[in-house]
């Protein structure tokens, strides 16, 4: 990269054999990608940028593609003239303004910078390098701990002299970038990156992430992007237990032995298997069956990727529980070929018992084998989303691949649908419902060798017997109507006897008294008995863990329900086998055996993660002068849960929930700790503070788009760069960092010198024009500096060099530098502007309205234009403070008052406004003048009394008026700031002094303020406000009221720049207290306050549920439906 039309393109196709486009012109547009496969196996990637610091970008693109270079290049060519001079330099502060933006990879900004001077004759080479060496020593020297060069590269340069195009030399003057490429990095296997997969993805976070202004921690953009791969690879994993390709996962076919890919261990490369010795310890409550089924099945032989279940594992589709049946049945299959224990196809009720235990061993190996291997990609931080996926995905995959209990409707096999079919399904086993077995009958007598098919129905018990011969009686068995009743009599033909069929014991048959349970009786019918019981012995009911989708592991059927189990334990002989204390019952708790994570939020103090959200690519901002495309993104913080794992058995655990793993990592105790962060908002643009939560000293964030501001200034028209602005719109489309450098004015403090200039009115007196510099200071955003940018105070003054007409220069400026010490805080940003505007007296009107305080140095009066200025320009102000003392303000609201108004006056002298004058009147029933015309400065430890009786606004208004009567305004610039937070007894009169006052000193330049405190929002002093021609505050604490005050304070000061547009109380949801921007919000209709949707939701159900109205919580207003 480098600046523009310095042959960059040219450089890298003779060096790398590359075929960018060249012209003499500017002909890269943005970042072009070339690849080149090498000999040894590496592939080289190839990158063209356009031209720094052209016309056609803008200063943020800049920054944006010097950092895209910086973090994923091992080798930076910078292409440069031959000279070091301030452009040079500016783009190199491009460079820093990048440093803090992309962080928290160590696979990023590992590559050296290689400094390419171009058209350097041999003879000049030697003081070109001395004089980069000399420069690039005094920029890092300037800033040891934090430049672009340490943070970027590493601290890695070099330095390298190219002679002019079209010579040998500069031919021959690649080889050193050349041999750097073939030994230093492609000769290395450490360098650059594992694969081309993963420098793929880790290219496309960081433009993901300079897309949508995200500069949070890049690993945990990482972590998404693992997500992101599981998830594609989840489906193909379920289905075969290897990663496919995705689009074949929902393929109704074999998949091709070579689609397959094995999933391995990152450390020996071997087959990931978890054999039957592994899942024991994982389910512990099946390792008896396990045992057991393990006799007549090898398990571990019968291998995981061998097992296709043919059908996409993660679809949720109309036809996913009829390919669950098929997958079923070909596991059924499976089982059949590896069971030892079967001869003579008969298929009898130990044998489904014994599937039951093999599907659910190939299901859970198959879910434990997925689990490895996402849990291997993911590394030490497992993200919280892949914990809700895995109950989503493997907890389902789990739950329908778990046989039907019931028995098929045709025969006497179990039911081989999911467990989870709806009832419009009928039970099927899935085979043709006749017994595979042989006649028993006919083996044994003279047809040995060719014995008949077994006629019965699948599953039956007792003998084989055919249908050709009369071996049996064959009439009705007397116990029919029992469920496993043979139906025919098996005893010999002509028998005296009771027609019984050859099932040893007729069960009940009736549903099962367990709860939870579909199971049917098998107790024996003859016995009479009120308590039914199912082969089952475990408690069926769900484990009451969230996400867990295991049954309770409790071995007690009848769990929680002492009295069934009481009944049953009386009427099956087992009394003396169970006690039950009715009093010392503990609670019934069903959990299964499997441990879990504790599922409750995290409760440690601060945000537990940060994400960026990118709502919609680009928005449009319209404004009065034109309109033009930006990106909008916001930032979100969210809590995750507790990170401890429950022993078996445990729904709790001692000590406070956190999302931070408790176990040290002994082999990496360098390793960074996941920490909380800040939980405050920038008041500009809600970003979270990036510092760690309890932190010291002020705040850091990176910003995004200050959607809480508008734009003020003293100039109507406001220009920044390409975008054009009026005064009072939205600053959303700005950053809050880069708008400061766009201004130029990243943390610099202006000190006023006035400038003073005498003009002749034709009326025929004179008017002492006093004009002040633009001064004041920006807010708290941390900015990274250079060193020609340090922190600096500047002083403005102007001499007078003669009276000039029209387009000509009344004065010229004379600048001078001088160290400043600290930088003074603001809750405003406010942009150092100034234009000189004279203005010559001629008295005429204009029918166009206009604001009362002119941006052009007229004056206009109830939209009349005079064209002459009577409003003192030096930057003095008389402030006058009405304030009110009536009884509700006492105590705390008059100890936050007075603490507001101390905090304006402080502000006025930190901005150097010490020449101000203050006066004070307080007013209840009664107005009083408590002080007059003092120094702004001998206010500061200044009382206020506090009286406490009505609350008349006309006379506090009378005596402001009365004060200002008094201003000398060819010196002062008034200003007035009403407070009040109580309805007046005479609205009406208060309304027409305020109109009089304003009537009386627009032209002077009146600035007027109304203040409202307290939860009632009072209409009368917004209308007060309107009519004294200034802007109305409410705010609820003594917070906001210090806030407010000391905003009102810095926009006196305010030649151009963006404001906050809303209190802490309006830009937080008042139910839930967290910032508006952090979810859906409604604007009510009746009040115009702002709530989250969710809470406004809640609100209401509530209110219904009660029957009472809603009411918005910050007014008290109804909420219309």
């Amino acid at each position: 990269m480098g600046k523009q039309s310095t042959g960059k393109s040219y450089l890298l196709n003779h060096l790398t054999g590359s075929s960018f486009a060249i012209a003499g012109a500017r002909c890269t547009d943005g970042a072009w990608m070339s690849v080149r496969v090498l000999p040894t196996n590496v592939m080289l990637v190839v990158l063209d940028f356009e031209g720094l610091g052209s016309f056609e970008r803008t200063e943020q693109e800049d920054v944006f593609l010097s950092v895209l270079n910086a973090s994923i290049s091992m080798f930076t060519i910078f292409r440069m003239e031959m000279r070091f001079d301030k452009e040079v330099d500016d783009l190199f502060a491009r460079f820093q303004k990048g440093v803090a933006l992309i962080k928290g990879d160590p696979s990023l900004f590992r590559g050296k910078l290689y400094m390419s001077v171009k058209d350097v004759n041999p003879n000049d080479q030697k003081g070109v390098l001395d004089e980069f060496i000399a420069k690039f020593q005094k920029l890092v020297g300037a800033n040891k701990d934090n430049n672009f060069l340490l943070d970027l590269y590493s601290g890695q340069l070099d330095i390298n002299c190219s002679p002019p195009l079209g010579t040998i030399n500069y031919y021959q003057s690649l080889m050193h970038a050349q041999n750097f490429i073939e030994t230093s990095l492609c000769g290395v296997e450490t360098v650059g990156f594992r694969s081309g997969k993963a420098f793929l993805n880790c290219i496309r976070l960081v433009l993901a992430k300079i897309a949508i202004l995200d500069w949070t921690s890049l690993d945990e953009g990482a972590k998404q992007f693992q997500l992101s791969e599981v998830s594609s690879k989840l489906p193909g994993l379920l289905r075969t237990g290897c990663i496919i390709p995705q689009e074949y996962a929902s393929r109704n076919e074999d998949i091709p032995q070579y689609l397959k890919e094995d999933i391995i261990l990152a450390g020996n490369g071997k087959v990931i298997d978890a054999d039957l010795s592994l899942m024991v310890i994982e389910y512990p409550t099946l390792a008896e069956k396990w045992a057991e089924l393990s006799e007549n099945v090898d398990l571990d032989a019968i291998a995981d990727w061998e097992i296709d279940l043919g059908y996409d594992c993660c679809s949720v589709t109309d036809e996913t529980i009829e390919q669950v049946h098929g997958a079923i049945k070909q596991v059924l299959r499976l089982f059949l070929r590896s069971n030892t224990s079967i001869h003579g196809g008969k298929m009898s009720r130990e044998i489904i018992t014994e599937f039951d235990a093999f599907l659910a061993f190939i299901v859970r190996r198959r879910k434990a084998r997925v689990s490895i291997w996402a849990k291997q990609m993911f590394g030490s931080k497992v993200p919280e989303e892949w914990k809700a996926m895995e109950q989503q995905y493997l907890g389902r995959f789990q739950l329908l691949l778990t046989r039907c209990q019931s028995r098929c409707d045709e025969c006497r096999l179990g039911c081989m649908n999911t467990a989870a079919h709806p009832g419009t399904i009928k039970h099927d086993c899935g085979g043709n419902h006749k017994c595979a077995g042989r006649c028993e009958y006919c083996e044994s007598s003279e047809n040995f060798g060719k014995t008949p098919s077994c006629a019965k129905e699948a599953g039956h018990e007792g003998k084989c017997e055919c249908a050709d011969g009369d071996h049996t009686c064959g009439q009705e068995c007397c116990m029919v109507s029992s469920p496993n009743c043979a139906k025919k009599c098996s005893l010999k033909r002509g028998h005296l006897d009771l027609h019984t069929c050859d099932v040893p014991m007729h069960t009940c048959g009736e549903e099962c008294s367990a709860q939870s349970c579909v199971g049917r009786c098998v107790l024996n019918v003859e016995d009479p008995h009120t308590a039914h019981k199912c082969v089952e012995v475990r408690c069926m009911q769900k484990c009451i863990m969230d996400g867990c989708n295991e049954v309770c592991g409790t071995l007690d059927h009848f769990h929680g329900q002492v009295d069934v189990a009481v009944v049953y334990s009386v009427e099956s002989d087992e009394k003396g086998l169970s006690t039950f204390d009715a009093v010392s019952e503990a609670p019934v708790v069903h959990i299964c055996g499997n441990g879990h994570e504790c599922q409750a939020m995290c409760e440690e103090n601060g945000i537990c993660r940060v994400d960026v959200f990118l709502k919609q690519s680009s928005k449009t901002f319209t404004g009065a002068r034109g309109s033009f495309q930006f990106t909008f993104q916001e930032m979100n913080g969210s809590r995750k849960k507790c990170s401890a794992l429950l022993p078996p058995g445990q729904k709790m655990h001692q000590g406070v929930h956190i999302c931070i793993c408790g176990q040290d990592n002994d082999d990496d105790e360098t390793e960074e700790k996941t920490i909380h962060y800040c939980d405050v908002r920038c008041p500009c643009c809600s970003y979270f503070c990036k510092k760690k939560y309890g932190h010291f000293g002020s705040h850091t964030t990176s910003h995004g788009n200050m959607r809480n501001t508008y734009f003020l200034s003293d100039a109507e028209e406001i220009d920044i760069e390409e975008r054009k602005y009026k005064a009072g719109e939205m600053g959303i489309a700005e950053m809050c960092n880069l708008y400061c450098s766009k201004m130029g004015r990243e943390h610099i403090i202006y000190e006023s010198v006035h400038i003073m200039h005498s003009l002749d009115c034709e009326q025929g007196r004179k008017h002492a024009y006093t004009q002040e510099a633009a001064w004041t200071s920006v807010a708290s955003a941390h900015v990274p500096w250079t060193q020609n940018r340090k922190r600096r105070r500047t002083k403005f003054s102007t001499s007078n060099s003669g009276r000039h007409w029209a387009g000509k220069t009344l004065a010229r400026p004379r600048w001078s530098w001088s160290c400043s010490g600290s930088v003074a805080t603001s809750a405003m940003l406010l942009t150092m502007t100034k234009a000189l505007r004279i203005a010559f007296c001629q008295h005429g009107t204009s029918p166009r309205s206009r604001p009362s305080t002119g941006f052009d140095g007229f004056t206009y009066v109830s939209g009349h234009k005079f064209e002459c200025s009577h409003v003192a320009s030096g930057g003095k102000m008389h402030h006058v403070f009405v304030l009110d003392c009536s009884g509700s303000m006492s105590g705390r609201p008059w100890s936050d008052l007075m603490a507001a108004w101390k905090e304006y006056v402080y502000n006025r002298i930190a901005d150097g406004a010490t020449l101000d004058l203050v006066s004070v009147v307080t007013f209840d029933s009664y107005a009083q003048i408590v002080y007059e015309a003092r120094n702004i400065t001998t206010m500061t430890n200044a009382s206020v009394p506090y009286r406490g009786g009505g609350t008349t606004y006309a006379a506090g208004l009378r005596a402001a008026n009365e004060v200002l009567s008094r201003v000398n305004f060819d010196a002062y610039k008034p200003a007035v700031v009403f407070f009040s937070d109580g309805h007046p007894y005479d609205p009406i009169e208060g309304e027409q002094l305020a109109s009089h006052i304003r009537g009386c000193y627009e032209k002077n330049g009146l600035q007027a303020f109304a203040v409202g405190f307290g939860s009632i929002n009072l209409n009368i002093l917004e209308r007060v406000a309107t009519k004294l021609g200034g802007t109305y505050h409410h705010v609820l604490t003594g917070n906001e009221l210090k806030a407010t005050f000391f905003s009102i304070s810095a926009s006196l000061s305010t030649r151009a720049g963006l404001a906050l547009t809303k209190p802490d109380h309006e830009r937080n949801c008042a139910i839930c207290g967290q910032d508006l921007a952090s979810g859906e919000t409604v604007k009510l209709s009746a009040c115009g306050h702002e709530l989250h949707k969710a809470c406004l939701d809640v609100l209401v159900r509530n209110a219904e549920q009660d029957g009472e109205v809603a009411r918005c919580p910050s007014c008290r207003r109804e909420i219309s439906s």
